[in-house]
C-alpha cells in the first residue's frame, strides 16, 4: 500500500467509525425512557360547561363594571381605589356601576371613613341606627358597599330611579337636587 492508499484508508476508517459513533448517539438518545404520567380527562358534562361559562360572563361583567366605576370616580376627582368593589357591588344588584360610583361620590367624596351628622357611616353613608349594621361592618368598605349598593337597588327597583335616589337620600329633601347631583356625576364628561 503506497502513502496515498493508505491516507486515503485512515480517512475512510475515520468517516466510517464516527459516522458509527453519532449513529449510536443518536439511538440512545431516541431510547425510551420512563414514561411520562398519564392525565386523566374527562370531558365535562353541559352543566359543568354552563356553569363556566357563567363565572366567565360574570367575570367579564365585573370587568366592564369596574373600568364604569373607575371612569366615574376619575372624572370626579376620586381616586379609582374603590372602583373594583364598586363594580362588583354593582353587578351583584344589578344597578349601574357609574349610578353607584356616584352615590359613593356625593355621599362620601369616595372616603371609606366618612361619618355624617346623623351617623351614616362609609363609603355609601349606611346609617346603623336605621338598618341595624354594626358600626364596625359598615367601616369595611366592601361591606359598606355591598350594603348600601343593596339598599339603593331596592328603592330603585320599586320607585324608578329618581325617585329611588330620593328615597335613598332619606327623603329630607323634597327637590330632585339628590338626584340631578348623582345623575350628574354618573354620566360628566
Amino acid at each position: 500500500m503506497t502513502c496515498r492508499q493508505s491516507a486515503r484508508y485512515l480517512i475512510a476508517v475515520t468517516v466510517v467509525a464516527s459516522l458509527g459513533t453519532a449513529g449510536i448517539i443518536e439511538q440512545k438518545a431516541n431510547l425510551p425512557g420512563p414514561s411520562p404520567k398519564t392525565i386523566p380527562s374527562t370531558a365535562p358534562n353541559p352543566e359543568a360547561m354552563t356553569s363556566i361559562y357563567r363565572q366567565e360572563r360574570r367575570q367579564a361583567e365585573y370587568v366592564a363594571a369596574m373600568r364604569a366605576a373607575r371612569r366615574v370616580f376619575m372624572t370626579n376627582g376620586c381616586s379609582d381605589r374603590y372602583a373594583l368593589i364598586a363594580g362588583r357591588a354593582a353587578v351583584d344588584n344589578r344597578v349601574s356601576p357609574r349610578i353607584v360610583a356616584a352615590v359613593v361620590f356625593v355621599e362620601s367624596s369616595c372616603n371609606p371613613h366618612a361619618v355624617s351628622r346623623e351617623g351614616a357611616i362609609g363609603l355609601s353613608q349606611v346609617n346603623p341606627r336605621v338598618w341595624r349594621y354594626s358600626d364596625r361592618e359598615l367601616q369595611d368598605p366592601s361591606t359598606n358597599l355591598q350594603i348600601g349598593t343593596r339598599i339603593l337597588a331596592g328603592y330603585i327597583r320599586a320607585h324608578g330611579l329618581r325617585e329611588g335616589l330620593h328615597r335613598y337620600n332619606g327623603l329630607g329633601d323634597p327637590s330632585e337636587d339628590y338626584s340631578d347631583r348623582v345623575l350628574k356625576a354618573a354620566y360628566r364628561q
